[in-house]
C-alpha cells in the first residue's frame, strides 16, 4: 500500500477461507518491517482490518546444509466472531497453509542458488 515513515512497509491482504460450502473474506492491513537482527516482522493494523490486534514474526536461519530454517510465528485477535470449538483450528490450519503458500512462491520469485 505504502511505504511508512518509520521504514514499514504497509501491506494489504486478502484471504479468503472457505469450509466446506461456506466461504469469507479477511482484511488485513499489516506494517512490516526488519529487525537489528534481520527478522520479519509485522503489526496488524486495526483500522482497516479484520483483527482487534496482530503481531507476526518470521525468524529466518540459515545452516550449515545451505538451507533456510524459517519459523513463524503470530499473536492474533480476531474482530469477527469465531465459533469457539472449530473456528481456532480452522483459522490456524489456513494460517500454516497461506505460510507455506508464502514460502514456495518466495523460493520461486529467487529463482535457483546461484553460487
Amino acid at each position: 500500500m505504502e511505504k511508512r515513515p518509520d521504514d514499514r512497509d504497509r501491506v494489504f491482504i486478502l484471504t479468503r477461507i472457505c469450509v466446506l460450502i461456506f466461504c469469507f473474506d479477511i482484511d488485513q492491513i499489516t506494517d512490516f518491517y526488519l529487525t537489528p537482527g534481520g527478522d520479519l516482522q509485522g503489526k496488524i493494523e486495526p483500522v482497516g482490518s479484520d483483527f482487534h490486534y496482530g503481531l507476526l514474526a518470521w525468524k529466518i536461519r540459515g545452516s550449515k546444509s545451505g538451507k533456510t530454517h524459517i519459523v513463524f510465528s503470530a499473536e492474533i485477535e480476531p474482530s469477527q466472531w469465531i465459533p469457539p470449538l472449530i473456528g481456532p483450528w480452522i483459522l490456524k490450519k489456513k494460517l500454516h497453509q497461506l505460510a507455506v503458500e508464502t514460502i514456495l512462491s518466495l523460493e520461486q520469485l529467487a529463482g535457483p542458488l546461484r553460487r
